[in-house]
């Protein structure tokens, strides 16, 4: 986009501050780390109110995979689950979020759980802890979408009803497109 999306103003807050209330909103996770790279300092400081943990990815020009694996190696180690939003989907719901928690509670014979909107996959994606060290050890030209290919048997697609799970911002006119989703 040519400037730092994350903190883009999004109704009365920023891109990123609007990923976090809705994670906080859901009440179902027990800790919220944001990992930054680029101009971590600058997005540290604009999520300090948030009271959520940063965690600096000094690797974050190898890509998102790079940020994942920083972000997993300070999660607790008593997690048993791992919630990966996206900071460029201020559109994402809290029930969303709700359904995949709820669907990993009930479903222990499964470790990955996705939305999907129209038979299309989604973010956030939450898997089991168990995959920590798998994550870990996945090279960063690879991508996390390595994992579903290794594991397909564990995948369990979750129907929600909103295309928010699709949409990011990469360019401007996304930027503008979200914007308008606010008066809608």
């Amino acid at each position: 986009m040519g400037r730092l999306k994350q903190l883009l103003p999004f109704g009365q807050t920023t891109m990123i501050g609007r990923v976090i209330q809705t994670l906080q909103q859901a009440r179902c996770l027990t800790e919220i780390l944001v990992v930054v790279g680029h101009a971590g300092a600058e997005v540290a400081r604009a999520v300090e109110p948030f009271g959520v943990t940063v965690i600096f990815n000094p690797h974050y020009r190898a890509g998102m995979l790079s940020s994942i694996q920083a972000g997993l190696r300070a999660a607790s180690p008593d997690a048993t689950g791992i919630l990966i939003a996206l900071g460029d989907q201020p559109h994402i719901q809290a029930a969303v979020v709700q359904a995949l928690v709820q669907a990993f509670l009930q479903r222990p014979d499964k470790g990955i759980f996705l939305p999907v909107y129209a038979g299309k996959r989604g973010h956030p994606a939450l898997l089991h802890a168990r995959f920590r060290a798998a994550i870990l050890a996945l090279p960063h030209t690879v991508g996390l979408n390595s994992l579903l290919h290794t594991y397909p048997e564990e995948i369990l697609d979750i129907p929600v009803p909103t295309d928010d799970i699709l949409r990011d911002i990469d360019y401007e006119e996304d930027y503008r497109r979200e914007l308008g989703k606010l008066t809608e």
